[in-house]
């Protein structure tokens, strides 16, 4: 077991987690599953303690434990202040050593899937997360919206026999973020977790069968339907980018290039839309690039009315044809990079980007640390020929899926439809 102590920002205020497994990666094919896991775990509390008298135990308590599903490890973490840190540790321990699985939370899960079902069927967001991602990721059941016949017929069993061989012995790192006492905090870890039993000495191998994705060949249209009695609808115009593997120490430039194009992307959509409809609206330019996965999407979305949405449409491949040819000038470039250095800032003042994207693998993959030192400096240093040059080799608009979300039947137009 891996621990790393980083006093920072916070006061009385600690974050730690342990991460272990291989999460999303090695789940079942069993559709919500890891939401699934994530509250039968919260709701089962520990050993022969349901979570009612955990609760009891807790109450006026400053300590919140839960586990976390990630798309390569799980986490079990949380958060407490300095008088109640052991307190913390002890029900961190106990969650790992002595877990519950119970029908009651299999039960109270039940009694919410009415309400979940609803929101996957009615919410444009729910249709983004589900339908839209999962079909880019090939229809994956680790990904796609779940049926209520499918929620209904998971077992607090599911749940014990994917996490539970990875909870007894796998490897596993924990971190520490915030404000304590060094010494008196390695005494507290040394009687909780330094009583777990051995485990192994490096992370779990991921095989290509655990990542792999179909991801469906582009160009392609597709629409996807939601129930709602109101006039909302959006265009979500998506392309391929390289994942974020994490194997070699460049990778994160990759992402922060991305976030530069994002940014020079979205103000040209944001402006050319006011300028053509007017009004409020607000589009935005995200990317995904996940490491577990292999893949990797950027998507310019704007939503607003169901008539609006070939308008959207348009003017977002009209922007990346232009962009793909090198079009991005040096005054586009600075306003979409003087946000994301004010981010950044912000970001080195915050226990949790230490504890996420830092020190909770460093041990594992020890380069993080070496991203972190060079964060500030690549956004001072970049320049607009990086992001014109990245623009030139994805955002042709030959390679985009035209995907909208639009309330009623589905309309798809599928064109040279297909899965590498």
């Amino acid at each position: 077991m891996c621990i790393t102590f980083l006093d920072k920002f916070a006061s009385d205020d600690i974050s730690f987690e342990c991460r272990f497994g291989l999460g999303r990666l090695s789940q079942p094919k069993k559709a919500l599953l890891d939401e699934f896991a994530e509250f039968v775990m919260y709701y089962s509390g520990v050993g022969e303690h349901d979570w009612i008298e955990l609760e009891t135990v807790i109450a006026d308590r400053s300590v919140y434990i839960g586990l976390f599903v990630g798309d390569y490890d799980f986490s079990i973490g949380g958060g407490s202040n300095r008088e109640d840190l052991e307190l913390g540790l002890q029900l961190l321990a106990a969650r790992i050593v002595d877990p519950a699985f119970l029908d009651s939370a299999v039960e109270y899960y039940r009694d919410e899937i009415p309400t979940t079902m609803n929101m996957i069927r009615t919410s444009l967001y729910d249709v983004f997360a589900y339908d839209l991602n999962g079909w880019l990721r090939g229809g994956d059941e680790r990904f796609v919206a779940p049926t209520a016949e499918g929620l209904l017929a998971l077992e607090a069993s599911d749940v014990s026999d994917w996490i539970l061989p990875f909870l007894n012995s796998s490897y596993m790192e924990c971190s520490f973020v915030g404000d304590f006492d060094e010494d008196a905090t390695v005494d507290l870890i040394l009687a909780t977790l330094g009583a777990i039993p051995e485990r192994e000495n490096s992370p779990p191998e991921i095989s290509e069968e655990l990542r792999a994705i179909d991801i469906p060949s582009a160009p392609m249209t597709k629409s996807f339907p939601y129930e709602t009695g109101l006039p909302q609808a959006g265009a979500f115009v998506t392309w391929e980018i390289p994942s974020d593997l994490s194997d070699v120490s460049t990778d994160e430039d990759t992402s922060r290039h991305f976030s530069l194009l994002n940014g020079v992307f979205a103000i040209r959509v944001t402006e050319q839309i006011e300028k053509l409809l007017g009004g409020a609206y607000s589009p935005y330019v995200e990317s995904y690039q996940n490491e577990a996965f292999d893949c990797g999407f950027l998507i310019a979305i704007a939503q607003g009315l169901p008539e609006e949405v070939k308008v959207f449409t348009d003017i977002i491949l009209e922007i990346a044809a232009d962009m793909s040819t090198g079009g991005i000038s040096q005054d586009e470039f600075d306003r979409a990079r003087l946000p994301l250095q004010s981010t950044v800032e912000d970001d080195l003042r915050d226990n949790m980007y230490w504890l996420s994207r830092v020190i909770g693998e460093s041990q594992a993959k020890p380069f993080k640390l070496d991203w972190s030192r060079s964060l500030v400096g690549f956004y001072e240093n970049a320049i607009v020929d990086d992001i014109n040059n990245l623009a030139m080799e994805y955002l042709s608009p030959d390679k985009a899926y035209l995907l909208s979300i639009v309330p009623g039947n589905s309309t798809d137009g599928d064109s040279e439809a297909g899965v590498r």
